[in-house]
């Protein structure tokens, strides 16, 4: 088993592969990335979660939100929304302040 690191000789330095010759795959610990500047897709369709229960993310920015399952929120949870089109079966449960 290898126990030596691949390090750069400076900070924001090098790349692992390149257009056209790229892993196969990669398993990490941990990581994290600067920025992401292609889609961010599962292999498989409704099975991974973005977040848990303990560990959620604190704000999240998004331009639209399309769901076909449940969208739900807590009775602390708060929020402001320009436009809020609900179509179907729908069900509102607590205050609905207009």
């Amino acid at each position: 088993m290898a126990t030596k690191n691949i390090v750069q000789r400076t900070d924001n330095e090098g790349k692992l592969g390149k257009s056209g010759k790229r892993w196969a795959q990669g398993n990490f610990v941990t990581g994290s990335f600067g920025e992401i500047s292609s889609s961010l897709v599962p292999d498989t369709n409704t099975t991974y979660d973005l977040g848990s229960a303990t560990k959620q993310w604190n704000t999240i920015k998004v331009g639209t939100i399309s769901a076909s399952g449940h969208i739900s929120a807590s009775s602390t949870s708060t929020g402001s929304f320009g436009r809020l089109e609900v179509g179907g079966n729908s069900q509102l449960q607590g205050n609905l302040i207009i």
